[in-house]
């Protein structure tokens, strides 16, 4: 025979280098494509989120102040403790108030539970 050893090719220093790198590029790039998968899914949610609340602040304050000025015109005033009650009321109540607005004989009647 010539002399030719047979060589396990992963176990040269060549094959261990060449894979090293690949497993360093390979991890760089799944970093890479997770931090901008992650970013661009927290900005679509983040806009979905702050659309949606945005959104419902609008209609709260909108019925708010729908409230306050059938209320005005109705009742000619509002104490300032029901103003502070209409302003950190949720929507479906101020719904309701609104709603009791239109049969309430007194200011009174307006904010009764029914």
């Amino acid at each position: 025979m010539i002399g030719i050893q047979e060589i396990d090719l992963k176990q040269t220093r060549f094959y261990q280098d060449v894979f090293s790198e690949g497993e360093q590029e390979g991890w760089r790039k799944g970093q890479q494509d997770g931090l901008s998968q992650g970013l661009s899914q927290g900005l679509s949610q983040g806009l979905s989120q702050g659309l949606s609340q945005g959104l419902d602040q609008g209609r709260r304050e909108g019925e708010a102040t729908l409230l306050k000025r059938l209320l005005i015109r109705r009742f000619k005033s509002i104490p300032a403790s029901l103003i502070a009650r209409i302003e950190q009321a949720v929507p479906e109540q101020l719904e309701q108030w609104v709603e009791n607005t239109l049969d309430a004989k007194t200011l009174e009647d307006v904010f009764k539970e029914h």
